[in-house]
């Protein structure tokens, strides 16, 4: 299925429909994660960015962008943004990182003084990573239950 050619500009994909596509059991995971313990909402943005045009979910605390999750097929992208203030915390996180996700720190250039990373999340060990690293992106937000 052409993920772009099924959902138009003019037609939103419904999430089940986007859980469907992308058929990972790690989508619903980090989904249920960002909102149960940060109580952040999705948003549906369709996305002209040359990195990943279509339909994605951006996750923002206030005006802070925290992720975004871009469909693929049998897997997804999800972007982290890793702000300058950030930055020296998130290099000693890769010490607990796996080597994928280490290499993709390292190569990311400098955007704004912080980094963009687009992680691959097709396998436990990638989703832990990530979910590392939307906490460090709302360390002081996490709402205590």
């Amino acid at each position: 299925m052409d993920w772009r050619a099924a959902f138009s500009r003019e037609h939103q994909p419904q999430p089940a429909e986007m859980a469907a596509f992308i058929n990972s059991p790690h989508w619903q995971t980090l989904r249920s994660y960002i909102e149960e313990t940060f109580h952040i909402q999705p948003q549906y943005d369709y996305s002209t960015c040359s990195m990943q045009e279509g339909w994605s979910i951006r996750y923002r605390k206030g005006v802070r962008a925290i992720c975004s999750m871009y469909p693929m097929e049998g897997y997804f992208m999800c972007m982290v943004s890793i702000g300058h203030k950030e930055l020296a915390e998130a290099e000693e996180l890769m010490k607990d990182c796996s080597e994928y996700i280490q290499h993709l720190f390292e190569k990311t250039d400098l955007f704004n003084g912080g980094k963009l990373l687009l992680a691959k999340v097709q396998d436990e060990e990638v989703l832990e990573d990530v979910k590392k690293l939307i906490e460090l992106r709302c360390r002081g937000k996490k709402k205590k239950a």
